[in-house]
């Protein structure tokens, strides 16, 4: 929601430092599905698995990909002095998302993000993160849709079920 509302609001966008980090998006649907799945994963005690999407990019990139994919091209410019707080401020002021969850974004973009343990996706085989670009087009249609979850978010996941829960 943050990402597409800076995308689709704004004409230019001065990019702070910290978007200069990277990181691996990882769609909603895929954390839905890992979850799930998940639950039948054979472990003998407790483990964690990092979940990363299948690309790394920058967080301007992605800002910019999430705009052209909207039929946007803002402008983008890097500049070196907004501070984390102010660009809190702005994120809350241009959309939807409250100030408090825009603070928290912005303290966690302020440095790579790169998995550093076991993958989620290598453990399962047959499951393979979602592409960035089509995680996007597919989050745009449900976002328009009627009806949340939409029938098709829903379909999708079952099929990504073992014997389609």
């Amino acid at each position: 929601m943050m990402v597409r509302d800076l995308a689709a609001r704004l004409p230019a966008m001065l990019l702070p430092r910290w978007l200069r980090f990277s990181s691996w998006p990882v769609w909603v649907e895929d954390v839905v599905v890992a979850i799930v799945r998940a639950l039948d994963f054979p472990l003998e005690g407790s483990a964690w698995f990092d979940l990363p999407g299948p690309e790394r990019m920058s967080h301007a990139d992605f800002l910019a990909r999430v705009a052209k994919s909207m039929g946007k091209d803002p402008r983008l410019v890097g500049v070196p002095v907004i501070t984390p707080t102010l660009s809190s401020y702005w994120i809350a002021l241009v959309t939807r998302a409250d100030l408090a969850l825009a603070r928290e974004l912005v303290q966690g973009l302020q440095s790579d993000l790169d998995p550093s343990g076991d993958i989620f996706w290598n453990e399962m085989g047959d499951e393979e993160p979602t592409p960035f670009q089509t995680s996007v087009y597919q989050a745009l249609e449900d976002e328009s849709a009627a009806e949340v979850p939409t029938p098709k978010l829903v379909a999708r996941i079952r099929g990504r079920m073992r014997g389609g829960v």
